[in-house]
């Protein structure tokens, strides 16, 4: 009886049953490509960073990052130094650019030597070392400081000029 009254209505609508095949094969068919192309990207990627995770690598050593010593960046209260002998002043300010390569804060670099004392305990194949840096580039101009000894004293008192009043 379900089958019969089934085979009327689609008879019946054959334009309309026509479309909604057509649209359900095409949502079976992308079903089937998405999922293709993510095995295959998986597989890929597997095959990719097989070299990086079969290193072997089974132990990584590193020191406490100690003050910072004269001369290098990094840590609280330390200052880039920008180099303003080194622009080109004019009457309006430096005109400068400035690149510095420092140590990333919170580490610190080892002697080579640690690295041959690493590599001579007993069961260590084979060692390596690397070396994490943070470029800071300055690029731009420097203003001149201001020469009027009173906007120097407003200035550093925090205070501004009101409306009307001379700056």
């Amino acid at each position: 009886m379900f089958f019969t009254y089934l085979r009327r209505e689609l008879a019946g609508r054959r334009r309309q049953t026509a479309i909604i095949a057509v649209g359900m094969a095409l949502a079976i068919a992308l079903v089937m490509i998405v999922d293709a192309v993510s095995a295959g990207v998986r597989d890929a990627q597997a095959a990719v960073l097989e070299s990086v995770y079969g290193v072997g690598t089974d132990l990584a050593i590193s020191q406490a990052a100690g003050p910072p010593e004269e001369g290098e960046g990094g840590g609280p209260g330390v200052r880039f130094e920008f180099g303003a002998a080194d622009g080109e002043t004019t009457d309006d300010g430096t005109t400068l650019s400035n690149s510095r390569l420092t140590v990333d804060p919170g580490t610190s670099t080892f002697d080579a030597s640690a690295l041959d004392t690493v590599e001579g305990v007993d069961g260590v194949a084979a060692t390596s070392a690397t070396l994490a840096l943070t470029n800071v580039t300055f690029d731009g101009e420097l203003p001149e400081p201001p020469t009027d000894q009173s906007a120097g004293d407003r200035a550093a008192g925090g205070t501004l000029p009101g409306p009307g009043e001379g700056g």
